[in-house]
């Protein structure tokens, strides 16, 4: 090899070496200004969903982060606070009760007595829910039950499962006008919840037979006039059906064995059902007003944080 090719190759090597160096210094130049500072609720998640400032001082500023909290700045937006970093845990109530009441007891004698309702159900209610429906047909020949999965999407297996136990059954995208023509009616569709609470007598609110999950909000039920029963797993809502058992408004099970006698108690006694519902109603009633319990609690600690 000779010289010529030996410097040609120190100069390449030369160069790899350089290059990397030299654009680390052109970075480190670039970025040498930069430097880290608290700016609320941009760090974790960028989205604002309010934002207000001062009318006579434009350094003062408030902001709402859609992933919680709120912010404030006194020194337009270079460093934030958090308003509620120093604020215990409280409880003023579930904005649920917050609902259109029908307060007429006529709109008990428009339900269907017939009508049974299996609400927000989960894979594995299902069938414990449909051999409870064979039982009460024994002796309650009319009765019609409606589901409503939690996932509408599961609709077809749970046509599956009634077929295979000898039931008529049929899917609707909505509440057919005519509830004679099948035993079991599999709704496949959201928002129809307020609707089918109206026209049943009695519901069975899911997700609260099985300890897989944690149960659902039974306040539109009470609502709605209809009466209802749970699971034994409500530990989403705990505080809520604390506040229902308290008054007899519902009915909690203690196992899925239970799920036949509490439809069939509920189902032949008018007096039962209907004194039932009425407590719910006067639950529903008696935990209004949260929505602007919070609404007045947020804006006084806002204020006093703003003085």
């Amino acid at each position: 090899m000779n010289l010529k090719k030996i410097i040609q190759q120190l100069y390449y090597i030369l160069l790899i070496l350089i290059f990397p160096i030299e654009i680390l210094a052109q970075q480190n130049k670039i970025t040498s200004d930069l430097r880290w500072r608290n700016i609320g609720p941009a760090n974790m998640m960028g989205r604002i969903a309010a934002i207000d400032a001062s009318n006579t001082d434009y350094r003062k500023v408030l902001i709402a982060s859609a992933s919680g909290g709120v912010f404030k700045s006194e020194n337009a937006g270079i460093t934030w606070e958090s308003i509620f970093d120093d604020y215990g845990a409280g409880s003023i109530g579930s904005v649920k009760f917050d609902l259109n009441i029908n307060f007429e007891n006529e709109s008990l004698k428009i339900k269907n007595k017939n009508l049974i309702f299996a609400a927000s159900t989960h894979k594995g209610e299902d069938e414990l829910i449909i051999d409870a429906y064979r039982k009460l047909k024994i002796d309650l020949p009319d009765i019609r039950l409606v589901i409503a999965p939690r996932h509408p999407e599961r609709a077809t297996n749970i046509l599956k499962i009634a077929d295979s136990k000898g039931l008529p059954t049929s899917i609707h995208s909505s509440m057919p006008d005519d509830l004679d023509k099948d035993e079991i009616i599999i709704i496949s569709a959201t928002g129809l919840m307020k609707e089918i609470y109206s026209l049943s007598s009695v519901t069975l609110v899911g997700g609260s037979l099985l300890k897989n999950y944690g149960g659902h909000n039974i306040i539109e039920a009470a609502a709605e006039k209809c009466a209802f029963i749970v699971g034994p797993y409500m530990k989403n809502f705990e505080d809520v059906l604390a506040e229902f058992l308290k008054n007899g408004s519902c009915i909690q099970l203690n196992n899925d064995l239970d799920i036949f006698k509490a439809f069939k108690d509920l189902l032949t006694n008018d007096e039962l059902r209907d004194d039932m519902v009425m407590r719910a109603v006067d639950v529903c009633i008696n935990n209004t007003g949260s929505t602007k319990k919070q609404y007045n609690t947020i804006l006084e600690t806002i204020r006093e944080n703003t003085k």
